[in-house]
């Protein structure tokens, strides 16, 4: 079980090492907006960890999908960093909601499949 949590931390702790490593500010800066940053590009990693609150659900699928939201934020981060332009950067991060919601609607698709075919129920009948 300790490995469970330490592997939990690491890929919370993604997000803000994006934001640090991504950041070209002044350190006084990076600190200063920290907090604001860190939670609007944690906040569907939030919503998952809610789940790790209960014992039944700390298990490695939930590493996975915090693992799937980290690949969903490093993709999103490189479009913002790669493909727009500098001026335009702080409105693209308004779109990275619809592409988390995304992510973690296809991860609750995914366990309720996977749930049913584990209880011998049908999918999507």
């Amino acid at each position: 079980m300790q490995r469970f949590w330490l592997w939990f931390l690491v890929l919370l702790a993604f997000p803000a090492a994006l934001y640090v490593a991504g950041s070209g500010a002044a350190p006084a800066s990076v600190l200063r907006y920290f907090a604001g940053n860190y939670l609007w590009m944690a906040a569907p990693h939030l919503v998952l960890a809610a789940f790790a609150f209960r014992p039944q659900y700390r298990r490695p699928a939930l590493l996975y999908g915090l693992g799937v939201l980290n690949l969903a934020l490093l993709a999103f981060w490189l479009w913002v960093r790669l493909a727009v332009p500098p001026q335009e950067s702080g409105l693209a991060w308004v779109l990275y909601f619809p592409v988390a919601g995304a992510a973690l609607a296809l991860l609750a698709i995914i366990a309720l499949v996977l749930r049913r075919r584990q209880t011998g129920g049908t999918v999507g009948a």
